[in-house]
């Protein structure tokens, strides 16, 4: 006659369970930071893009000497030149994102 001998089937069991979890949360981990940074890029992408717009609408109006200047706009710092050629004033807005990449966006305005 066989007799069953479950003892220490629910210590492996707990044992297996935590090791699938360390392992996919070592795969998750990268992947969510990754799209944290992207979604952080996009935010200062949008940003720049409203605040270019504003801009473009303030100095056009405003001035007819060439601008430059940094601005610090929602905790965002942003580099901004701006310059009169041919009939439109030509703007542009920098930034730097979190892997310390220069990134830009230029508009102009026709006057």
């Amino acid at each position: 006659m066989l007799i069953k001998c479950d003892k220490g089937m629910i210590f492996i069991d707990l044992l297996l369970t935590l090791t699938c979890i360390m392992v996919f949360t070592s795969f998750l981990i990268p992947s969510v930071k990754s799209l944290m940074s992207i979604q952080q890029d996009q935010g200062h992408y949008l940003k720049a893009d409203e605040y270019l717009n504003h801009l473009l609408r303030q100095y056009s109006i405003d001035s007819l000497s060439s601008v430059e200047s940094p601005l610090l706009y929602k905790n965002t710092e942003f580099y901004f030149h701006g310059e009169y050629d041919d009939y439109k004033f030509f703007g542009c807005l920098s930034w730097f994102n979190n892997r310390g990449e220069e990134k830009k966006i230029c508009r102009y305005v026709p006057y």
